[in-house]
């Protein structure tokens, strides 16, 4: 059955830094100043709604040199048994993936490491179950879908490029309600619709409103 792909028993999460509301990198300033006591605030929250869906939750204490490590999904890609160890895009945050690393290897999943010159952030990949989609970014670059297709040669992989999209992370605009991408960015749709195994769903915005959907 399809739903078995995504049966989770396990979620790592990291708490948030100290430094989260002054130093955490920003594609652009936001319109109101980062509240880091409401940022811990929505992080227990988000814990909370984890264990609520029977999550046994492994958690890692926050680095406060890496004001950035609440995003513990740019520091490694999992798959199956296969822990891919990424070098996140902005030499700032490379730090991160130590704990995370040990983490990973303490649950007995397999590790690989990215090595120079590749750049991965696990924020710009996308996991269907089938296969594995990756936006090229600032922070991504093809040695690191490279990389990433060596790590699980189980799955195909597509790279999208994200440029005319303002860089931002591929999953921001693209995910799998029912298992079937939804996505609202041409760009996106014009590869999955030629690359993906699984149907491809476009959501049209226009003027900030959700217009409709079409297959």
């Amino acid at each position: 059955m399809a739903d078995s792909w995504f049966h989770f028993t396990k979620a790592v999460v990291r708490r948030v830094s100290s430094r989260f509301a002054e130093g955490s990198l920003k594609l652009e300033e936001p319109e109101e100043a980062i509240s880091l006591t409401k940022a811990k605030e929505q992080w227990t929250n988000y814990v909370a709604a984890l264990k609520g869906l029977g999550l046994e939750i492994i958690e890692i204490e926050a680095d406060d040199k890496s004001p950035d490590c609440v995003f513990i999904e740019d520091a490694a890609v999992v798959c199956d048994d296969t822990a891919l160890i990424t070098r996140p895009g902005h030499a700032s945050r490379r730090g991160e993936t130590v704990a995370v690393r040990k983490t990973l290897e303490k649950l007995g999943l397999k590790i690989i490491d990215m090595t120079d010159p590749a750049l991965l952030d696990g924020g710009d990949v996308l996991f269907t179950g089938q296969e594995l989609f990756v936006g090229l970014t600032s922070r991504t670059n093809k040695e690191g879908v490279e990389s990433l297709a060596k790590a699980f040669p189980k799955y195909p992989v597509t790279a999208i490029d994200m440029a005319e999209e303002g860089n931002v992370f591929l999953p921001s605009k693209t995910t799998f309600p029912n298992l079937n991408p939804l996505t609202s960015i041409d760009c996106t749709l014009r590869r999955l619709s030629v690359s993906s195994i699984v149907p491809t769903i476009q959501l049209a915005v226009r003027k900030g409103q959700f217009m409709h959907f079409s297959c």
